[in-house]
């Protein structure tokens, strides 16, 4: 499957007024399986599998030579996948067993492309050369399976995906452009994903389990002139810009309930596993100009910005409304703001929040986390990811012999922005005044949450462990390589790294005879956040020059564990554990030569803000045993240096000019740890 758009190599193309290469794909995928059944022995399966592969591909061939008198280049690729799995399973009997399962396997490939050797003139008043693609991949899918026996239930469902993205924008090596109005270069991707896993069962006996499992790999490159042959030579007399932005959202639910004359077995688990490469580069030893003498773009700036829209059932809304209405007191719903408080309205979302409205903006309103851009001019690099991702796996599990539940939630994310401009590279070096500045920058933004509770009862016994577990690993630079030759007004170069993880892990399991019940969580990052001008560089600015890095990262801990044996043994255990191993650095290299007319700044940054909490309680007539603790570890190195270089910062003005050098660490953290036990034996 897929869509093609291509120059062949070799062509030749003269135009008045311009050449548009576009290949666009929109994928509407639907898909629904469903099973009832009753008698003494039920039986029932409802599953559906998405098996795609697909290719969208606009190219200008290979050794291609363009001329367009008056007006633009175009090459454009644009895919989008959305994706409704529904499988639900409902069997009744002496004995029923039902499952549900969703599989999910796809690989895209969207790619914009100017091949190898090829040379593109673009003339008239502002003659742009603008390569993108682009990929939007929706997924909602829904396992459901219940099982009701006199005898044995059982239910089972499984959401399973696999899904792998390429979204390339590129100039190849060898290219010649000469272009009167701006080159732009976009890569973007994004990804929103719902998966829920839902089960339940009823009998003499009963067990019910569910999983989300994910795997997301994404690929998102914005390449200039990166790959074997000649370096390119691209001048424009408005911008170059190369930029390649990743967006994700995913959110998977595992649940799961089991009730029982004598035995009830529950589990549900969610597993996330996100791997992002995004690339933004000039690649080694290209020769990019940009005179900065048209408007301003607006590119992502590494940092991330908020945005507030009408919530649907499933969001978040702003609870922070001071003043607001009594009768909607987290603001979710509210009436319309000129109305009052009209009881006939109660229930109702209002849709025209404005800052008359009880004093603020956002009242009842969601956050919509963004990419942030800023209007430049000049020479942009620019690679960002956001990434927020939940997990939550629930079970519960009721009888009146044993009970058994556990739950688990388990993210693994794996994260990578660059921004680059490659060793050797020649920026601003082609005649001609020149009025733009130069930014490379990075960011990585990551938020997650991740829930595991289980909770049990029964009679004899009732066992319910849980874990959370969330595994980070995240690269952002910013680099500028050795031996670049810059020219430009103004200098930024930065890379903004963010974390923000909410774990919480509760097992809670209460029985006449024995009840245990523990939770254990582990949060683990390791960042690396690099901002740096190479070795032997040269950059020449007319006004000021920034070396920025920073790291924020905010981690709330809380496991919780209780155990009640009514007339035998309570246990109760719980475990919060955080590491953090960090790296910022902002750095000039050794034998660079910078050169202001204004200040320089070479600033690293680091915080982190902790919170740990573990609680446990054990209670039983015989014997009580609690157990919790908290362990935090930090290994946070934050550094701004300038190497053996030559460093000029002068202002022709009287105000005169600094450069600073400055490194900062901000550590704040808060663990508490406690236990109860109560019995004869405690």
């Amino acid at each position: 499957d897929g869509a093609w758009a291509t120059v062949g190599a070799g062509a030749t193309v003269t135009a008045t007024h311009g050449l548009r290469i576009d290949a666009e794909d929109t994928i509407d995928f639907q898909q629904i399986a469903g099973d009832v059944g009753g008698g003494s022995a039920a039986v029932g399966a409802a599953f559906v599998t998405l098996i795609h592969h697909n290719s969208t591909v606009a190219a200008l061939g290979a050794a291609t030579t363009v001329t367009i008198e008056d007006g633009d280049v175009v090459v454009a690729a644009t895919s989008s996948e959305d994706i409704s799995q529904l499988a639900v399973g409902a069997v009744g009997g002496g004995v029923a067993v039902t499952g549900s399962g969703v599989v999910t396997l796809a690989t895209e490939v969207t790619a914009a492309t100017i091949g190898a050797g090829a040379t593109i003139i673009a003339g008239g008043t502002a003659g742009d050369v603008t390569v993108t693609a682009r990929d939007d991949t929706t997924v909602f899918a829904l396992a459901g399976a219940v099982g009701f026996s006199g005898s044995a239930g059982a239910g089972a469902g499984v959401d399973v995906g696999v899904i792998d993205k390429t979204t390339d924008a590129s100039i190849g090596g060898d290219v010649d452009i000469d272009a009167t109005g701006s080159v732009v270069l976009r890569a973007t991707s994004s990804e929103d994903v719902t998966s829920l896993a839902v089960t339940g069962a009823v009998g003499s006996a009963a067990g019910a389990g569910s999983a989300g499992v994910y795997s997301l790999t994404t690929a998102t490159h914005a390449l200039l002139g990166v790959g074997a042959g000649r370096a390119s030579v691209v001048e424009a007399d408005g911008n170059v810009v190369v930029e390649a932005t990743d967006v994700t959202e995913m959110d998977l639910f595992g649940g799961s309930i089991a009730v029982a004359g004598t035995g009830a077995v529950g589990g549900a688990a969610a597993v996330p596993v996100v791997g992002k490469d995004t690339l933004a580069t000039i690649g080694s030893g290209n020769r990019v100009t940009a005179r900065g003498l048209g408007g301003a773009i607006s590119v992502a700036d590494g940092t991330v910005g908020e945005a507030w829209v009408t919530p649907d059932a499933t969001e978040v809304v702003n609870p922070g409304a001071a003043g607001g209405s009594g009768l909607y007191e987290d603001q979710s719903f509210s009436n319309d703001p000129t109305s009052g408080d009209d009881d006939a309205l109660a229930g109702q979302r209002d849709g025209s929040f404005d800052s008359t409205y009880d004093g603020d903006t956002h009242a009842g309103l969601a956050r919509d986390a963004a990419i942030h851009t800023t209007d430049r001019r000049g020479v942009v690099v620019a690679a960002q990811n956001i990434t927020d991702v939940s997990a939550l796996g629930i079970s519960a599990g009721l009888s009146g012999g044993v009970a058994a539940t556990l739950s688990g939630a388990v993210e693994v994310i794996d994260a990578t922005a660059i921004a680059s401009i490659g060793d050797g590279a020649a920026i601003n070096q082609a005649p001609g005044a020149i009025d733009g500045s130069v930014a490379v920058v990075a960011g990585n933004d990551v938020t997650l949450l991740d829930v595991a509770v289980a909770a049990s009862g029964g009679l004899t016994a009732a066992v319910s462990p849980s874990a959370a577990i969330a595994w980070v690993t995240l690269d952002t630079e910013a680099t500028i390589g050795s031996g670049v030759q810059l020219d430009a007004v103004n200098l930024e170069v930065a890379a903004h790294a963010a974390e923000t993880f909410s774990a919480v892990a509760a097992g809670a399991a209460a029985s006449a005879g024995v009840g245990v019940g523990g939770s254990g969580n582990v949060v683990s990052l390791a960042s690396t956040t690099t901002a740096s001008i190479g070795d032997s560089a040269v950059c020449v600015l007319d006004g000021s020059g920034s070396i920025d890095a920073s790291d924020v990262t905010t981690v709330t801990d809380i496991a919780g564990g209780l155990g009640i044996g009514g007339s035998g043994v309570g246990v109760g255990a719980s475990a919060a554990v955080v590491l953090l191993t960090k790296d910022t650095t902002a750095s000039i290299g050794d034998a660079a030569t910078v050169s202001t007319d204004g200040d320089l700044a070479v600033d690293a940054a680091s915080s982190e803000t902790i919170t740990a909490i573990a609680a446990a309680g054990g209670g039983g007539l015989l014997v009580g045993v609690a157990g919790a603790g908290a362990v935090i570890v930090v290994d946070s190195d934050t550094v701004a240096e300038i190497g053996d270089a030559t460093i000029t910062a002068e202002r022709i003005d009287a105000a005169g000019a600094s450069v600073d050098v400055t490194a900062s660490n901000d550590f704040s953290a808060f663990s508490f740890a406690g236990s109860v036990g109560g019995g004869a034996v405690a």
